[in-house]
């Protein structure tokens, strides 16, 4: 297990920002995480886990602590389509694998970047499926105990883009594998897939009219990388803003100043709102700071350009919020991690 002291952390986010890390270190085995865990509580150090580092930002003073790049490897399903990964894994290679084997339940969440152990944090959804709807179980290191756990799905507490490992116990458990219980379709079956519009659309311009779970999980790539900026070439950490909730009253009295605002049902009382929609609205697309600001093809995108700094981000993203809510009286919230 290597230790590297004061290593930048812009090189292991995808949005490029972040000072120092006190100590860094890169497991590659479950045996190495929880021997980093071991180090940063011997030190007494505050400890981070990342993965791809695609949906957490750290500020230009680093992080005074251990920081630990999770890259531990394992897929196993078998026959009944239930999934054990760990959680270092690269969870596109993951749904990749799971639709090539014939299994759906996460074929509409592919080409979201990061790692398996990062997906239950955030409970990642797209195109009408989330982490939560197939999650069967999680072990976990329970950093107060220093015992490996076992999670249910119902004890993660899951909600949108939320759980309790990025609110309630943000630092109790470092998550080392997660299972899957997927659905077989056989040759021939018919297949259920996600009801979400622009994917059923994005089907119909592709003139397919019984998709298979690989015909679905080409479209969703399609449309993501139509829309969406490669990390990899284009600094960023996917969707920066919540798309905001509100009540169907709310809702009501903005449609009589926005006749075209889009939304969709959330719940009985509730819209669910589109934050890129809010930002272009607002005036905000070609708001920029040192060449950080909106992605043109989708504004709830914030990119980075120039090698900017997280001041110059934290500058972008207060303004939006601010001007957002000067609007419309709406409260975006964040979608990365932000670690200070």
């Amino acid at each position: 297990m290597d230790v590297l002291e004061n290593e930048l952390l812009k090189y292991h986010t995808t949005m490029k920002v972040g000072g120092p890390a006190k100590y860094f270190i890169t497991a590659n085995t479950i045996h190495e995480l929880i021997e980093a865990y071991k180090f940063a509580k011997q030190k007494n150090l505050p400890l981070e886990v990342i993965g791809d580092g695609s949906n957490i930002i750290f500020t230009d003073n680093g992080f005074d602590g251990v920081v630990v790049k999770n890259n531990t490897k394992g897929f196993k399903l078998n026959s009944n389509g239930i999934l054990k990964v760990n959680s270092g894994e690269k969870w596109d290679e993951v749904v990749k694998k799971s639709v090539q084997a014939n299994f759906s339940g996460l074929e509409a969440l592919s080409w979201i970047p990061g790692t398996v152990g990062g997906a239950p944090v955030n409970n990642i959804g797209a195109y009408g499926q989330e982490c939560k709807d197939t999650l069967l179980e999680i072990e976990a290191l329970d950093t107060t105990s220093g015992n490996i756990v076992t999670l249910s799905n119902k004890q993660c507490n899951f909600s949108y883009r939320d759980s309790i490992f990025k609110s309630l116990n943000r630092h109790k458990y470092i998550i080392l594998s997660v299972t899957f219980a997927l659905n077989k379709v056989s040759s021939g079956q018919q297949y259920n897939m996600p009801n979400y519009k622009s994917l059923q659309q994005k089907l119909i311009d592709l003139k397919i009219n019984n998709p298979t779970i690989k015909d679905v999980r080409n479209a969703v790539i399609k449309l993501r990388k139509s829309k969406l900026p490669d990390p990899t070439k284009i600094p960023n950490t996917g969707s920066f803003f919540k798309n905001p909730i509100v009540s169907n009253i709310k809702y009501s009295l903005l449609l009589k100043k926005y006749a075209d605002m889009p939304a969709y049902s959330y719940s009985s009382t509730e819209k669910k709102l589109y934050s890129g929609w809010l930002l272009e609205t607002a005036g905000l697309k070609q708001y920029s700071c040192n060449g950080i600001g909106p992605y043109q093809k989708q504004a709830l995108v914030i990119t980075n350009t120039k090698d900017g700094n997280y001041k110059d981000l934290e500058i972008v993203f207060k303004h939006i919020q601010k001007t957002v809510y000067d609007v419309f009286e709406i409260k975006l919230e964040i979608e990365p991690e932000i670690i200070k």
